[in-house]
C-alpha cells in the first residue's frame, strides 16, 4: 500500500488498531474519508471519530455497504441527520457533509 500512495507526499499510515491508532490526527480535520472496515462496531467508531472532523462539502466514502453490519452502523450514525446518504450501485455509501 505503501508504494501506491508512494507519489502522494501528504499521505501518513498510523499502525495499531482503529480507534487509539487515530489518536495522532484527532487534532485535524478532513476533506475526504473512505471507509472499508466490514465490521459494525469499527464502521460506528469510525464515523464517531471521522465525520465530527470533516469540514462542510467532505465527502465520506463507506464500502461493502451490503454488508448488514456496515449498512446498520451507517444507518445508525446517520438516522436523524439531515446529511445525504447515497448508495451507489457498487456496494459503496456515500456522504457529503452538510
Amino acid at each position: 500500500m505503501r508504494s501506491l500512495l508512494s507519489p502522494f507526499p501528504g499521505g501518513n499510515f498510523h499502525a495499531g488498531f482503529f480507534p487509539v491508532s487515530a489518536s495522532e490526527v484527532a487534532d485535524r480535520r478532513f476533506c475526504f474519508v473512505h471507509l472499508d472496515l466490514d465490521l459494525r462496531q469499527a464502521t460506528a467508531d469510525a464515523l464517531e471519530f471521522f465525520y465530527p472532523r470533516m469540514v462542510t462539502g467532505g465527502v465520506l466514502i463507506g464500502d461493502d455497504y451490503n454488508l448488514k453490519a456496515v449498512h446498520e452502523a451507517f444507518a445508525g450514525y446517520f438516522a436523524g441527520r439531515r446529511d445525504a446518504v447515497t448508495v451507489l450501485p457498487w456496494d459503496q455509501v456515500v456522504v457529503a457533509k452538510v
